[in-house]
């Protein structure tokens, strides 16, 4: 998945913010001041997200990575979980959970308590309760659903792994809102986790580790380049998996050989 000049044009990519508000540390992304708006140069925009393509690409398929959307910015919301969801992807877009990457452990209590109850919804048991208990069970799902529902995937006690004392996690954040998102990124700075993000004329590149310049507010700038980062995620998840089969078969032929040398040596 590449991103081309036409497209990120049509989807208004470019449009940085008001020259007023801009962070000068964003300057080699600006192509010019455009009335009171900052336009971002196109050609850096393509160079950023290939070598973003790039990163992910090898992150993914060589250290199986999970990128995690974090978007909860309200209309962009629904945009950014779609986008997880056609890759499969994590997502919060409700708002950001306190303690998601640095207490995980607590965070697991009430996902651990939505999957029961979805679980208990599924199952005869439920018919044993009243229309009122059934009504008041769907409301309680509901209400965590809206925040925990795109997190109910995620490893469980090996989410973190310890080694020599440091913290380490296989994920990667995704950032859509830089700006809005200050918890995320002060727990994901203190766990050393990379984070990717969409960075306007008034955000800081110094924050991001992978950054791609556009407009993180208009919707149709921000659905195009998540949906792009998406496909890009997809398609890496897909030749993973594929090399993966392709080795458990390679095993399995290598342990079928050797099973049958052992045989004929015996006879």
């Amino acid at each position: 998945m590449n991103i081309e000049q036409e497209s990120l044009l049509k989807a208004g990519v470019h449009f940085g913010d008001l020259t007023q508000r801009w962070n000068p540390k964003m300057e080699p992304y600006i192509f010019k001041k455009n009335g009171k708006l900052h336009l971002l140069e196109k050609q850096k925009i393509i160079d950023c997200f290939f070598h973003v393509k790039l990163q992910i690409e090898k992150m993914i398929e060589e250290k199986n990575m999970t990128v995690l959307f974090v978007g909860t910015t309200p209309h962009l919301a629904e945009i950014v979980k779609q986008a997880a969801i056609n890759c499969q992807s994590p997502y919060l877009v409700r708002h950001w959970l306190g303690g998601f990457l640095t207490n995980f452990r607590t965070i697991q209590k009430p996902i651990k308590q939505l999957k029961s109850l979805l679980a208990f919804q599924q199952s005869e048991k439920i018919a044993a309760l009243s229309k009122r208990e059934q009504v008041e069970l769907e409301k309680n799902i509901n209400k965590l659903k809206k925040i925990y529902e795109g997190v109910l995937d995620l490893p469980k006690d090996d989410w973190f792994d310890y080694f020599q004392g440091e913290k380490r996690s296989n994920v990667l954040l995704f950032i859509i809102g830089l700006k809005k998102e200050k918890t995320a990124i002060k727990e994901a700075k203190k766990l050393d986790i990379p984070i990717m993000a969409i960075c306007n004329t008034s955000a800081d590149p110094d924050l991001v580790d992978y950054v791609i310049p556009g407009n993180d507010w208009k919707a149709s700038s921000v659905e195009y380049l998540v949906n792009a980062v998406a496909e890009v995620i997809r398609e890496s998840k897909l030749r993973r998996d594929t090399k993966l089969t392709a080795e458990e078969s390679e095993s399995s032929q290598e342990t079928k050989k050797w099973i049958s040398s052992k045989e004929t040596n015996r006879v």
